[in-house]
């Protein structure tokens, strides 16, 4: 049988829609950071809002398949409206897309590749968008299969594979120079800074109070020219609380007294530790001498080390993170022109600019990899 396609574009036809996808989900494997749930309520605060950095506004388009009646498939998109120089680019992204920095997919089940191809390109051309950019979709996504010439590698995640004792981790999967490393910072501390602790709470209304700390040590980031979620405040504090609603958040700390100097914090989903958010205050006159940032991780490490789960060190692939593991996964990204002449020359833009990055970042991921012993 043949696949009815439909995209829901209110938040009313979403509200509608959303016991059906639960139902499907409950079927499939979905992600933590990509489910109903989190979608939906995440839609109902932000449809309005407008992103700084990402778009002036954005559009729901939600595209749903039924067979037989029965829903089968759920491609949770939106609309970003994007100015480039005097045009505005219509952006066709998964739905949260300007948040998030996981892995995001197709919720599908029974799906042949054929039927994920037509079920994307009617996205494409129901939206009239410019351009259809998905990021982070995983290794094992059915997308990549769908559409082998448009997938360029978007990033990667170091995993640790726990289930042992933290000295059993440490001698095994840490590098050598890691050990080594960590050996020094701590003797820097109990000679110049003795007052120093590291610990991990998994109690949730604790965390939420360290939330005026968490926040000055994140937007420490921006003396090192980067960028901090909570440089603004209604962002950072859903982001905060979105972490924090979770199941099991958790929050690695480090003190230099009462103050908080560093932390890592996640949660943890089914058998992984989603390390989500972690940053040092780079104010402290010995941050990269004692190595805050890598303590921090270190705790997640010996909090979580005996049970029977992985830690996903999240997306990035800075040189410290391969100290710790050599283990990673890969995520890409699937990018599409619309129909327009106009679309097709931005099309041409973007994939020239994407396929250079990505070789960037596969070169840089080998180098990381050789230079981490």
């Amino acid at each position: 049988m043949s696949l009815h396609y439909q995209i829901l574009q209110t938040k009313i036809e979403l509200e509608e829609f959303f016991p059906q996808w639960l139902e499907l989900e409950k079927s499939i494997a979905s992600y933590p950071s990509f489910n109903a749930l989190l979608l939906v309520n995440w839609w109902k605060r932000y449809c309005s809002f407008q992103h700084p950095r990402f778009g002036k506004s954005q559009k729901l388009a939600v595209v749903t398949a039924h067979r037989d009646g029965a829903l089968v498939a759920c491609l949770p998109l939106e609309i970003l409206f994007r100015k480039r120089k005097f045009l505005t680019v219509r952006e066709l992204v998964f739905l949260s897309a300007p948040f998030n920095g996981m892995q995001m997919d197709i919720f599908q089940k029974g799906l042949n590749l054929e039927e994920i191809r037509k079920m994307v390109l009617f996205a494409l051309r129901s939206t009239k968008a410019d351009i259809l950019d998905l990021t982070y979709l995983p290794e094992d996504s059915a997308i990549l299969d769908a559409f082998p010439s448009d997938i360029f590698l978007h990033s990667a995640y170091l995993i640790i594979g726990l289930g042992r004792t933290y000295e059993e981790v440490r001698s095994s999967v840490y590098t050598k120079n890691l050990r080594h490393i960590l050996n020094k910072f701590q003797r820097r501390i109990r000679e110049c800074w003795p007052q120093i602790i590291g610990e991990v709470t998994e109690d949730r209304e604790e965390i939420r109070k360290l939330g005026t700390q968490i926040r000055k040590v994140s937007t420490s980031k921006l003396l090192s020219g980067m960028h901090s979620i909570y440089t603004d405040e209604v962002i950072g504090e859903e982001y905060l609380n979105n972490i924090l609603n979770r199941t099991s958040p958790y929050c690695a700390l480090i003190r230099n007294g009462e103050e908080l100097i560093a932390y890592n914090m996640g949660f943890v989903d089914g058998k992984t530790v989603y390390a989500l958010d972690a940053a040092y205050d780079r104010t402290f006159p010995d941050a990269q001498i004692i190595g805050l940032g890598m303590l921090a991780y270190d705790e997640v490490v010996k909090n979580f080390a005996s049970r029977q789960l992985e830690l996903n060190m999240g997306h990035g692939i800075d040189n410290y993170k391969f100290r710790f593991t050599k283990d990673y996964r890969k995520t890409y990204r699937l990018i599409l022109s619309g129909n327009r002449i106009l679309s097709r020359l931005i099309y041409r833009h973007s994939a020239m600019r994407i396929k250079k990055n990505s070789a960037a970042f596969e070169t840089q991921l080998k180098k990381n990899l050789n230079r981490s012993e």
